[in-house]
Parts: C-alpha cells; structure tokens; sequence
C-alpha cells in the first residue's frame, strides 16, 4: 500500500506574521486561504481559543500542502498540529482501528466529505483523506 502524505498543518500566531513568514521570508507561494467556522475550528479541535481561525494554505511540492491555521491566541500545545495522510480503504481503516482500540474521530459536514482523525495513545492526530 502506497502512503501519501497529503499535509501538514501547524498553528501560527497572528495572520500578518504568518503571511510574512511564509510568504516573504520562505517564498512559499500561497495556494488558497479561508476562514474556518468557529463551531467547526472547536469541533475538530475541541480548543476553545481555537476561535477566528484564517487558514494559509502553501504547495510544498507537487503532492504535500503545509497548511497554517492563524489566530490571535497563545496556544500551547497547539491543538491544530497533525499529520493529514492520503491512503486506499478509508472506511476499512476506520473499522480496523476501532476494532484495536484505536480513538477514531468523524466529523460529518453537510454537503462535503466527512473528515476523519485517528488519534494516537500520545494524542497525535491523523487526518486520512481517501487516496
């Protein structure tokens, strides 16, 4: 089975700084940025601070995004950090990690494609995206 790393998304503390930092002081080209939902941006991250969220999105390469969820808020740890990894048989994942233990989180949205996370036992977050 072939893993693709899809993204990488980081927590950065103020837009502007975000914008300079990766835009001018890395030359990242900025792909597409939006406003995350604050009902969305807690329940995906259950982080009352994670509220008024911007997100930068920048091409790594031809097949990784870095994303970059902005907000005014010192968050320590950032509840945003995770690794978002393409893979074949999502809903086969799903069930296999449930069936050992797994913490699987599923978010439905309507009129989009559900997110699913799958939490480690140190609390790292993985989002799988269907390959």
């Amino acid at each position: 089975m072939e893993q693709i790393l899809h993204h990488v998304a980081v927590y950065f503390k103020g837009k502007q700084q975000a914008r300079r930092f990766f835009e001018q002081g890395l030359g990242l080209a900025l792909q597409y940025a939006y406003d995350l939902g604050n009902d969305l941006a807690e329940h995906i991250f259950a982080c009352p601070l994670c509220r008024d969220m911007h997100v930068r999105v920048y091409q790594l390469d031809a097949r990784c995004l870095l994303e970059v969820f902005c907000a005014d808020a010192d968050i320590a740890p950032h509840p945003v950090a995770h690794l978002c990894l393409s893979l074949p048989g999502r809903e086969s994942l799903v069930t296999r990690c449930r069936d050992h233990g797994v913490r699987v989180q599923v978010i439905t949205r309507p009129g989009k494609a559900d997110l699913v996370f799958v939490i480690d036992p140190s609390g790292n977050r993985y989002e799988i995206k269907e390959e």
